[in-house]
Order: C-alpha cells, then structure tokens, then sequence
C-alpha cells in the first residue's frame, strides 16, 4: 500500500503546468492505480482512479474516455464503501463536471448535473473551497443557458464566499457581461480592482429593467460596505 501511496504522491507533486513532465506524471498515477487496484483497499483505489482520471481527462480522445470509466468507477467505489467520503465524492462529481463542461462536444446538461451534486455535498460539510468553485462553474453554465438571475445570484454567493482570486474574478467577469459593463481585452480574473468594478455593477444593477436584477443591488452594496469600506 505504501508503494502505492508514495507512487500517487509523487505523480501529484509534478504540476499539470510542467508539460514536459506530463508523461512522466501519467506513468507514476498508473503505477500507483495498478498496486491500489491489487491492494483491495477501495478507499485507496477510489482515491488513484479520481487523480488518473484528472490526468487523462486533458488528453486524447481514447484517454478522455479512460477518464470517463475512471471517474466512474472511483464514484462507484466511494459510493458502496461503509463509511461515506463525502469529500471524495464530492471531488470525482467535480471532476466528472470538468470533463463535461471542458469536453468537446461540451455537455451542458452533464457537467450541470455532476456540478449540483458537488455542490450540494461540499454545503452539505461546509467545504467552502467546493462551494465557490461549483458556484463559479455553475453561473457559468446559466450564463450559457441564459438562465441570468441565477447567474447573478450564484456570482454573489461566490464574491461572499471570498475564498480564492480566480473565483472572485470570474465573478466579477460574469456580472459585468450580464450588466453589459465592458471588460478590458486583457481581462485577468487573478487582477482585478474588486472595489471598482463592485461600485460599475452597483450603478448598473440599480438602473436595471428587470426588477429581480435591480433587486440585487442590495448584495452588492453589502459587498461595497464590507470590503470596499
């Protein structure tokens, strides 16, 4: 099991950004799901399946539907074991909504569904770093689907969570292209002037048609108060 763990660990420790190391990672994450899989551990092979599947997911096509079995499988396992890692449950339905959303054909409808299960267990133990980044992901998709108060809200409750500079950016990006409020060219969500753009959507949520949308200025100005001062 060991030899298994130090294996997995290792693949982890190369960052997805290290290209040239990306084959080197692949090999390390299924020498360790090959020793988890003889192991008969499940909480173990759950664990190495969901990291593999996370590698292979960015792949070819024959890889990407690696993945998919991968994923699956982890869930399975996670699902029939005693004691429930809802955490890890959570993860692989987040993985499985990357895969969708990310995917090519994108799978609005799948990545949605993996998305709110995510969601709804990261609430379910207060995993805030799981609640902003479905919140993010799934404002996304309303986005898409055109689905906009949700969008708004759903962007709101990520700016309150205030859990990461990416997510607050998206945030920030989603609400200013629902309000038509124009973003730079080189937009970053990592650099981002949070007090200006809060007082841009506040102006323009106040002069909104749609009374839901004009309904939300409030939040927004909470947000002003409590971290713009």
């Amino acid at each position: 099991v060991t030899q298994a763990e130090g294996f997995h660990f290792h693949g982890l420790s190369i960052s997805p950004q290290e290209r040239d190391k990306s084959e080197e990672r692949l090999s390390l994450l299924r020498k360790a799901h090959d020793l988890a899989t003889q192991s008969k551990q499940t909480g173990l092979e759950a664990m190495v399946a969901n990291s593999l599947a996370g590698a292979l997911s960015s792949g070819k096509d024959d890889e990407r539907s690696e993945a998919k079995e991968l994923y699956h499988k982890s869930l399975e396992l996670k699902e029939n074991q005693e004691i429930k890692d809802i955490k890890g449950i959570a993860m692989t339905h987040g993985g499985l909504g990357f895969f969708s959303f990310f995917g090519k054909p994108q799978d609005l409808e799948s990545a949605r569904f993996h998305f709110e299960k995510d969601l709804e267990l990261a609430t379910q133990i207060n995993g805030e770093i799981g609640m902003s980044k479905m919140n993010s992901m799934l404002s996304q998709i309303d986005l898409i689907e055109n689905i906009i108060f949700s969008a708004v809200q759903r962007s709101i409750t990520v700016l309150n969570l205030d859990n990461n500079p990416f997510d607050t950016g998206k945030a920030i990006e989603t609400l200013c292209v629902i309000t038509k409020i124009k973003l730079p060219d080189n937009f970053n969500p990592m650099e981002i002037d949070l007090c200006e753009y809060l007082k841009k959507i506040q102006k323009a949520l106040s002069k909104h048609k749609d009374i839901d949308l004009k309904n939300a200025t409030s939040d927004i100005e909470t947000l002003l108060k409590n971290r713009c001062g």
